[in-house]
């Protein structure tokens, strides 16, 4: 819901941007603009990026504790180990 939300105002923000734009067909001004909006697009893709690597590290990371959960012979000996001081 949240990158709806993040298209929606970015589009509003452009068409706002393009009505309001004092330099009209400025053909130094648009290539600027157009610079702007290229950084701002690869960082957030690189964001994106990153968020989505995180979620899957964290998804195979809970996915491991619950098999391990689950699995009741794979910490067999665990306690006798404890119990021992190892």
């Amino acid at each position: 819901m949240g990158g709806v939300l993040a298209i929606f105002s970015l589009c509003g923000l452009g068409v706002w941007a393009d009505a309001n734009n004092p330099n009209g067909q400025n053909a130094a001004a648009n290539k600027a603009e157009d610079r702007l909006f290229l950084g701002w697009l690869i960082c957030a893709g690189l964001l994106t990026g990153f968020y989505l690597m995180l979620d899957v590290v964290l998804l195979q990371k809970g996915r491991a504790a619950v098999a391990r959960i689950a699995d009741p012979d794979a910490d067999e000996g665990r306690e006798d180990r404890w119990e021992q001081g190892d």
